[in-house]
């Protein structure tokens, strides 16, 4: 007597992560995120406002910062009370932070320590933090 088994169904169409980019644009398969035919494809889909913002976007300087929580606090609440984004503050602060820097009013050799990556020759201490009271101040207009 002979049991019969089942028989599955093989796909012979092979998964679409195992295509060439150029072999699913063809097939009008959705191309991968990343992959140079799927962002041609969604350049095709943009308004023209939307590629200029892109372009502008692209345009853009932006740099990342690890900075102490009552620094970004601080510039927060100056942004608001300006009503200004903090980005716009921050820049300022900075550009007047190097000025003095530049004209040797700020001398920052002093808070200098060795430091212990081979990346760097040295890093500065951390700045202490200014007393919020101060800040709320300022901002308060007192």
């Amino acid at each position: 007597m002979s049991v019969r088994k089942e028989r599955q169904a093989i796909s012979i169409e092979p998964p679409v992560e195992d295509l060439d980019p150029a072999v699913e644009n063809a097939l009008g398969t959705p191309a991968k995120r990343g992959s140079i035919y799927g962002r041609i494809a969604r350049v095709k889909e943009m308004t023209p406002a939307q590629r200029r913002k892109v372009e502008k976007d692209r345009a853009r300087t932006k740099e990342t910062y690890d900075l102490p929580a009552w620094l970004i606090e601080a510039i927060e609440q100056i942004a608001r009370k300006y009503g200004v984004p903090k980005s716009n503050v921050a820049a300022h602060l900075l550009t007047a932070g190097l000025k003095d820097v530049l004209e040797g009013k700020i001398n920052l050799g002093w808070v200098r320590k060795i430091s212990r990556s081979p990346r760097y020759e040295g890093l500065l201490e951390n700045p202490e933090a200014i007393d919020k009271s101060e800040i709320s101040r300022f901002c308060n207009g007192k």
